[in-house]
């Protein structure tokens, strides 16, 4: 089996952008062009925006391209990317935090921003750990649960958190749709 890389993805955006037109349809209004692209850079995935829209808008020029954001890993380096505040790590897909100052270079109009943002019963993060529990500060994922820390829902970091990581484009007129969201 050939590895799947880039040139196949974007054939198949481009066979997604034209199946409206293929099935008699007109209703399909947007693609989001990959889950939860975790393991790249801002500046990686926001390549991979542009190349996805290069791709879609021949076949298909009223589509919207639906992207989410980084997770706090790249496969660039083992450092985390730039998210904000320390105490608000984001899930894999909600980091859009470099999207602002350094946005695809694809029409804003076509562009729709869909982070994930999950509750820790997905993924304990960081401002899920109880302040006032001694020892758990820093822990997050597995190890938190393995640990059996309190996890609390401090609404506080949490609004900081989205606001950093996705909120503060709506200001700068971007769309956003949460693209998944859940968990307690």
């Amino acid at each position: 089996c050939e590895d799947y890389g880039v040139s196949q993805w974007l054939a198949d955006l481009r066979e997604l952008a034209g199946s409206g037109e293929q099935l008699g349809v007109d209703n399909i209004m947007g693609i989001e062009i990959f889950n939860e692209p975790y393991d790249y850079s801002w500046s990686e995935w926001r390549s991979l925006i542009d190349q996805a829209y290069d791709a879609i808008n021949p076949v298909n020029s009223n589509i919207l391209i639906f992207a989410g954001g980084i997770g706090p890993m790249n496969n660039s380096e083992t450092a985390d990317s730039p998210h904000g505040a320390e105490e608000t790590t984001p899930n894999w897909g909600e980091n859009l935090y470099e999207a602002g100052g350094n946005p695809p270079a694809m029409p804003k109009d076509r562009l729709v921003y869909c982070p994930h943002a999950f509750g820790p019963s997905m993924y304990v993060q960081t401002q899920f750990m109880d302040p006032d529990q001694p020892g758990c500060e820093g822990f997050e994922g597995d190890r938190a649960g393995d640990e059996k820390y309190n996890i609390v829902i401090n609404p506080v970091l949490l609004e900081q958190g989205w606001e950093e990581h996705f909120g503060y484009l709506k200001d700068l007129g971007y769309a956003i749709v949460i693209g998944a969201f859940g968990g307690n």
